[in-house]
């Protein structure tokens, strides 16, 4: 078995930092587990965008700039944990812009 984590971090303009974490265990090419953790970082706070995991005996997602409540997903780890992380990296801007939009239309 084998246990892998790498963080990438991206430049998302007005002093903030875009962080993808990405965990996962896998063995003879099949994912046991994993984590993908998008999250804006600036100054004073880190602020969740996005997760999927396999934590707590499921695969689920959170959109954090739609709901705190995680929706579940069917699809086989290994596919989902290449699925996502695609998903992730091509839309992390994206999402982060509906994040930060969402968060001061409903916080100010």
């Amino acid at each position: 078995m084998k246990i892998s984590q790498t963080t990438a971090l991206k430049d998302i303009g007005g002093g903030e930092t875009a962080r993808v974490d990405i965990y996962w265990k896998s063995e003879k090419g099949n994912i046991l587990e994993f984590s993908i953790n998008l999250s804006i970082l600036n100054e004073t706070e880190s602020s969740d965008v996005y997760r999927i995991d396999t934590a707590h005996g499921s695969l689920h997602e959170h959109k954090f700039w739609k709901t705190e409540k995680p929706e579940k997903i069917n699809l086989d780890y290994t596919e989902a944990f290449r699925e996502k992380m695609d998903e992730v990296l091509e839309n992390y801007m994206k999402w982060c812009i509906l994040f930060k939009k969402n968060k001061s239309e409903n916080y100010g």
